[in-house]
């Protein structure tokens, strides 16, 4: 082609060339682009489908599920979890058993990280809409499955946790949450995996790879397990040691008919006293009283001296406590008992050794007796139960 400086025919025709051209990319341009990527978390309405779910529920099964790798002779999985236990004793000590770990051996709680995530899942699941299905219920229960997992790694190193069931504004008065008592936080974890076993399917094959209801089943046994035996051998300041500590008694310690006439009152108030077990509970029972009956005579309050006596008895491990012929006999729990193991067993020794000329020990088959000389009334055994159990 050749171009006249004079024509103006060529540079039209490459005008409608060039027009030709870009019709189809401005086409192009009237198509919607603002669609989210499926599966694909949005930041903005997250978790809209269950595909977008099991993405992201993918970055927990790396952490979040126990291997059984062969780790023998270093404590780890089938050939040596035994390490640290009576079973087994590794080549080194352990520096925790041991007593000896520090404060500049502590490290982040990285665990914290992934329930964070799991929180943001099971927060904002009301965006998804296919709740109900089946798809969606398997996903959530793998959710609260992992949670739950996660909660009891640092239950079993650390005890008492601060317990977040939602993602944490970065706040510092929200992020220094108090630590949740072993009480709390193990029922937490065992009501998420109530919750897993409810939603997550049952295994019919090991094809699909992921937690299914038996796997909930088994840490939901573990994790009741661990607990219940940390509290057989673990007793808090202030737990009872037995459930009920009989008082048997033969002084003057009731409500006399002059000052409850009727029978069936008393017996009532008789049921209602055995029933307290806290200081202000029993106060407010004996202004109720005294508004009613008149001042309390004195072996009413005797009696009401032996609520908070049977409660020290519980503490201490007493199953039978006698007052009879100016003496305090103190029957104890079995031989077999924490209690004896406990740093309270230690003080009540130590009481017992240092007022010798009154107190006296011996064994009674496979339990410890202690008896106390002049012990003329409730008040002065409740003093002596106050001075040794504390």
């Amino acid at each position: 082609l050749v171009l006249s400086s004079t024509s103006n025919t060529p540079t039209m025709k490459l005008k409608h060339i060039f027009i030709a051209l870009a019709a189809p990319l401005l086409l192009t341009g009237c198509f919607d682009l603002d669609k989210e990527p499926e599966g694909v978390l949005s930041t903005a309405r997250p978790f809209v489908s269950t595909g977008e779910i099991k993405n992201y529920i993918a970055q927990f099964y790396e952490t979040g599920v126990r291997t059984n790798n062969i780790g023998a002779g270093g404590g780890g999985d089938i050939a040596g979890a035994d390490i640290n236990s009576d079973n087994m004793v590794g080549s080194a000590p352990n520096t925790r058993l041991a007593g000896q770990l520090v404060l500049s051996d502590a490290s982040a709680l990285s665990a914290y990280t992934y329930i964070r995530n799991v929180n943001f899942l099971l927060n904002n699941l009301g965006n998804c809409s296919e709740a109900g299905t089946k798809a969606y219920n398997q996903l959530v229960g793998e959710a609260y499955y992992f949670r739950a997992w996660y909660y009891f790694t640092m239950f079993r190193n650390y005890g008492p946790l601060a317990w977040v069931d939602r993602p944490l504004d970065p706040d510092m008065a929200q992020m220094k949450l108090p630590r949740d008592s072993r009480t709390v936080v193990a029922d937490h974890i065992l009501a998420d995996l109530d919750k897993a076993i409810e939603l997550l399917d049952e295994q019919q094959n090991s094809a699909p790879m992921r937690v299914h209801r038996d796997v909930a089943r088994w840490l939901k046994s573990e994790v009741a397990l661990y607990e219940g035996t940390w509290e057989k051998y673990h007793k808090a300041e202030g737990d009872a040691f037995v459930d009920e500590c009989n008082v048997e008694c033969d002084l003057r310690a009731f409500f006399p008919e002059t000052y409850v006439p009727g029978s069936s009152e008393r017996m009532l108030l008789y049921r209602e006293l055995d029933s307290i077990d806290s200081d202000e509970a029993l106060e407010q029972f004996r202004r109720r009283m005294e508004d009613r009956f008149g001042p309390m005579t004195e072996e009413g309050k005797a009696l009401l001296q032996i609520v908070p006596l049977r409660r020290l008895g519980r503490r201490a491990g007493v199953e039978r406590l006698i007052l009879k012929n100016g003496k305090m006999i103190l029957m104890f729990v079995h031989s077999d008992s924490p209690f004896y193991k406990s740093t309270l067993f230690d003080r009540i020794l130590t009481y017992a050794t240092a007022n010798f000329r009154r107190c006296k020990m011996q064994n009674v088959g496979e339990r410890l007796r202690m008896s106390f000389a002049d012990v003329p009334s409730v008040a002065e055994a409740l003093k002596v139960m106050q001075e040794m159990v504390g």
